[in-house]
């Protein structure tokens, strides 16, 4: 299902999309998609034009229509996308897809229902490396988390944080904060200054002045050990808090693990490193990047983790495949979460997504109309290709259960209960927050379609494929590609990009970081 068609690069999205999910294998041409012999029924359900001159319950009635058009004529329903409004109308013809209840035109394709997979969403926070190169040499490190004032200053919860974790400095030595208990007496200092950009900011409003200490209460935050740095801000916390060291060694690269969880205002707070006095690497002003919105994006959040809702809805995020890098104080080398990918009780599963460097190969719009210049790209990523990825394994399960009238609701018990459980943090009831059920596992969930047996995982098959070595370089620092270095010229943390005039704008944001803007 694709949003905003109308321009060349509206069509790029749906395109790679359906190439994860069914693009045509065995055919010795290009790439094969997840489940390759099934058959894709692409649906424009809006165009640019017609948003612009109709509101946003038009707009949520012609999403209605489309999906209930694909579940007359689908087994599955991908939508790697997500809206920032409920649609009372998009959620009952979920309802209604999901329960096999559709009545308009030919009814529902599937007496049980069609399971609807949907990207969990790319505005997350959460593990991202740092990865800067040093001169020989003493210098001076600082981490610092510019505020301003906040209207809300909570993010479920959570107030505004930063995590660190994991440093390796340049000559190989690493810091993982395991032996300290507080930075007092140890080779960091940390303070805190009133921002005097803001007017806002002064003290009148009784600061706290928040200092950064050591985390060893919630494992979440913790990239390795038991430990890490953390900086927690509240609303009146209206200045800079700093983290300071001096540390002499060769040329090299310093690396760091980071976690900004910050809240959703229109720009304003800031993270950043500083070498000698000088920014070297920056969230920038964090509204630059998306908001922060840690939960599963809506439909994907219809999901329920006790089955209790959309039992047919599938809510996907992505995970990667590791600490690629070699860095030592890892625990493993375990799957993780993908910074971006949004996460909470209604996330049922993860799937590969774009790590570090690595992206996803899919098919592309043919010639210079796609993402890249050739027939194929490198380069997709984002919640969108983990939907996709389990859009074709639900595909796959359905062609292979054996009484061919498996149910929409039995398709996600399935996909959940062939997961494997990746990553450091703990499974409860066999699901956690940050992963749902796991990993998505194709093997597992077509050997349950088969047997009947939708619970019970099978024996893992014997492999003869012999090991393979992978070399693997790291060229440049590893933040995604919204994440770019800023410059910290004429910056003042209470001020930031002018939010647009117009305030019937909102944006839909496609899974894969593509944005459009509708201005109703």
């Amino acid at each position: 299902c694709m949003l905003a068609g109308d321009s060349i690069e509206a069509d790029n999205h749906g395109t790679a999309v359906a190439g994860l999910a069914a693009a045509q294998g065995n055919n010795t041409i290009g790439v094969a998609g997840v489940a390759f012999n099934a058959t894709i029924l692409p649906v424009r359900a809006i165009s640019e034009y017609e948003v612009a001159i109709q509101g946003s319950s038009a707009l949520c009635d012609r999403l209605a229509e489309a999906v209930e058009y694909a579940a007359q004529e689908a087994d599955v329903l991908n939508l790697s996308w997500n809206l920032p409004i409920n649609c009372m109308a998009l959620t009952q013809a979920i309802e209604r897809t999901t329960s096999g209840d559709v009545t308009v035109g030919k009814g529902s394709k599937r007496a049980g229902g069609s399971p609807v997979v949907v990207a969990s969403g790319n505005n997350a926070s959460g593990w991202v490396k740092v990865t800067v190169p040093v001169t020989a040499g003493e210098h001076a490190y600082e981490w610092r988390y510019l505020r301003t004032d906040s209207l809300d200053p909570v993010v479920d919860g959570i107030e505004e944080s930063v995590w660190i974790d994991d440093i390796q400095w340049p000559d190989g030595s690493t810091e993982g904060f395991e032996s300290l208990s507080s930075f007092s007496g140890s080779d960091f200092s940390t303070d805190w200054v009133l921002n005097q950009c803001n007017s806002i900011c002064d003290t009148n409003l009784l600061p706290e002045e928040p200092v950064w200490g050591i985390n060893s209460s919630a494992a979440e935050f913790v990239r390795s050990g038991s430990r890490s740095a953390q900086l927690v801000v509240a609303d009146s916390d209206c200045g800079n808090s700093y983290l300071h060291t001096l540390r002499e060694g060769p040329s090299g690269d310093l690396t760091f693990w980071v976690w900004v969880s910050a809240d959703t205002q229109d720009g304003a707070d800031k993270f950043e490193l500083l070498i000698d006095g000088q920014e070297v690497l920056s969230y920038g002003d964090l509204a630059a990047f998306g908001f922060v919105n840690d939960p599963v994006g809506y439909p994907a959040n219809l999901s329920d983790a006790s089955g209790s809702m959309e039992e047919g809805v599938i809510a996907v995020g992505g995970s990667t495949s590791g600490d690629l890098s070699g860095n030592s104080l890892s625990a493993t080398s375990a799957e993780y979460r993908a910074p971006y990918s949004q996460f909470g009780p209604t996330l049922d599963v993860v799937a590969p997504s774009s790590d570090q460097h690595l992206a996803i190969t899919t098919v592309d719009r043919t010639g210079s109309n796609g993402y890249d210049s050739g027939d194929y790209t490198n380069a997709f990523s984002g919640t969108s290709a983990s939907a996709a990825m389990v859009s074709g394994i639900a595909a796959a399960v359905i062609a292979s259960d054996t009484g061919n009238d498996i149910s929409a609701a039995d398709v996600k018990t399935v996909i959940r209960n062939a997961a494997d459980q990746v990553g450091s943090l703990p499974y409860t009831a066999d699901r956690n927050d940050y992963f749902g059920h796991g990993r998505v596992n194709m093997f597992n969930a077509v050997s349950m379609a088969m047997s009947g047996d939708y619970v019970n995982q099978p024996s893992a098959p014997a492999s003869n494929c012999a090991a393979q070595s992978f070399d693997y370089t790291v060229a440049s620092d590893l933040f995604l590609p919204r994440f770019e270095p800023q410059s910290i010229a004429g910056f003042c943390p209470a001020q930031g990009p002018l939010p647009e005039a117009e305030e019937a704008c909102f944006v839909i944001k496609a899974a894969n970081e593509n944005v459009v803007a509708f201005c109703l």
